[in-house]
């Protein structure tokens, strides 16, 4: 007996879970035999250091995973005051650390493109990213509570925080691109609808975007999309508004290859929650092991077009490198943590690639 108290997952009338309360009590366990998070009793279960969890073989892991996530949102919500994990988790649930990355990816870009170095793409890319996530999670709360209990939880408690915060970063981002000229104005606005009503069934939307509505129906389209929308933010965005540059198409691609490689990871954390709300990710249409092969495949393109800018086509290594290090780095993360459970720590290690190219950058240049 390695655990203070056990929680056993399935339906009551499953002779299978039954019979691993029944074990469990034989051993002198305290024991919660539960259908869903939602009866959980955190106030009994507290008083325990270590908790197990065990499921029927026919229990979804869907299922499990939201017991076990409320469960750790119990240890958390222990630790007292404010730490630097606390805010890690508050800049990733709320979408704040990944518009850093679009940022980093941003001025990364800039550098290869030999575009003056200007705040004004930098924050457009910052709050497109911001507003455009954090609408789409408050139009689709379904899909969210689905995939991820605890960051759904955490939504949900600061639901007009992040309503204000999603709006705020839309308005800013608006004047920001209004004032870069005409041109950006409007790619701006029509990323941001495009992309905060993707999978919105509202005959609202459906009238306003017209056939554009139906993009989500595609199957797989959302992380090709992802990849696209990404590079007109952090690429075309910032070569539009210096009016000139080079490399315009070497920046797009690899910023494409890279987004879109973390929008299938995720797909590939979430396909459980996938499956269940009918999402046609790559990992549901393909299986997760020839998703997985699509991303090496995506990687060593990406790296082949690398090779090929630096040794035939003069492009300086320097300037170059970021590239080579987003493409490792996801390489390595494929290879460690592809398998991860749905957690901080996962986002973490996968948008911290986006600050790590940006130093490298700066380093080198």
């Amino acid at each position: 007996k390695k655990v203070d108290a056990l929680v056993v997952v399935g339906g009551r009338e499953s002779a299978n879970t039954a019979r691993l309360a029944s074990i469990a009590k034989e051993e002198g366990l305290p024991v919660w035999h539960v259908e869903s998070e939602s009866e959980l009793n955190l106030e009994s279960l507290g008083e325990f250091d270590s908790i197990g969890v065990t499921a029927g073989a026919s229990t979804p892991k869907w299922v499990i995973d939201n017991v076990v996530v409320k469960l750790k949102q119990m240890d958390s919500n222990s630790r007292g005051p404010a730490s630097l994990t606390q805010l890690l988790r508050f800049l990733i649930k709320s979408e704040i650390y990944l518009s850093l990355g679009a940022t980093a990816l941003t001025y990364v870009n800039m550098k290869v493109m030999g575009v003056p170095l200007s705040p004004t793409p930098l924050a457009i890319a910052f709050c497109a990213i911001l507003s455009t996530y954090l609408l789409n999670q408050i139009f689709l709360p379904l899909e969210l509570r689905k995939s991820n209990l605890r960051k759904y939880g955490f939504h949900l408690k600061y639901a007009i925080f992040f309503k204000y915060l999603a709006i705020s970063a839309g308005v800013v981002g608006a004047f920001l691109s209004f004032n870069a000229g005409v041109e950006i104005f409007g790619i701006y606005l029509l990323l941001i609808l495009l992309g905060s009503t993707y999978g919105v069934n509202r005959p609202f939307f459906e009238r306003m975007l017209g056939p554009f509505s139906k993009l989500s129906s595609i199957p797989a389209s959302k992380d090709v999309l992802a990849g696209f929308a990404w590079g007109i933010v952090t690429v075309a965005i910032p070569f539009i508004a210096a009016g000139n540059g080079k490399s315009f198409l070497l920046p797009f691609i690899f910023t494409f290859g890279i987004v879109y490689v973390r929008a299938v990871l995720l797909d590939l954390q979430d396909i459980y929650s996938d499956q269940i709300v009918g999402k046609e990710v790559l990992p549901i249409l393909t299986g997760s092991k020839r998703a997985i092969y699509t991303l090496y495949l995506v990687l060593f393109l990406e790296f082949a077009v690398w090779t090929i800018a630096v040794t035939s086509k003069g492009m300086v290594f320097g300037l170059m490198f970021p590239y080579l290090l987003g493409v490792l780095y996801l390489l390595g993360f494929i290879r460690f943590q592809q398998n991860g459970a749905p957690s901080v720590r996962f986002n973490l290690y996968l948008d911290s690639c986006y600050l790590a190219m940006a130093l490298a950058a700066f380093i080198l240049s």
